[in-house]
């Protein structure tokens, strides 16, 4: 298993790995049911309560929404790198590939990105989150720093303080993160970019 997330509640769970499949587990009843498969490993798995769907990203380059009651796949998308992480908001799906790239997705229309972007930070992204409010989404790459980002491309948006603090694990792995810390410097391109001493997880 490479990635899970629960479902509308804690008494169903979603998951996605190495065996290519997305399934979801029923705690309650002890089942489990595979919802379809991807062409290679299933990376990123995440619960867009909205649409009340599923939503997969994997190493074959693809994103897919799944209906779970109908366990079917009701959209996709080809992205040019692989997928390496994902998050959900109201209506975007942000997703890092390989080679920095960042892609945001309308969620009703999966055919063309809303967005395309290079993260601003110098090495691979490991880790992708959603603000809480839905205005933009925190960054993390394998040297261990973090960027804040907002949708809205405008002056006085990229230049705001990030989200306030939220709860806080200290740690050495940068792949889990919320939006906690302090900005110690910024990229070039005026993006707050924080330096992780601790990790903080959601």
């Amino acid at each position: 298993m490479l990635d899970c997330c629960w479902g509308v509640d804690q008494n169903r769970c979603f998951s996605g790995g190495i065996d290519r499949v997305v399934k979801t587990y029923d705690f309650g009843s002890s089942t489990e049911t595979v919802l379809g498969e991807h062409e290679k490993g299933v990376k990123a798995v995440c619960w867009q309560k909205e649409l009340g769907a599923v939503v997969s990203g994997g190493w074959d380059k693809q994103i897919k929404v799944w209906d779970a009651r109908a366990a079917k796949c009701t959209a996709s998308s080809e992205v040019p790198d692989k997928v390496f992480t994902m998050a959900v908001t109201s209506n975007r799906i942000v997703v890092g590939t390989a080679n920095r790239h960042v892609w945001v997705y309308d969620v009703r229309n999966l055919k063309e990105p809303e967005q395309k972007r290079e993260s601003s930070l110098k090495f691979q992204t490991r880790c992708i989150r959603a603000y809480p409010d839905g205005s933009g989404y925190a960054l993390s790459s394998i040297e261990g720093r973090v960027a804040m980002e907002y949708f809205d491309p405008a002056p006085e948006f990229q230049s705001r303080s990030p989200p306030p603090p939220a709860a806080r694990r200290h740690g050495a792995d940068p792949v889990l993160l919320s939006f906690g810390g302090c900005p110690s410097s910024s990229s070039p391109r005026g993006v707050p970019i924080i330096q992780l001493r601790s990790v903080s997880i959601i």
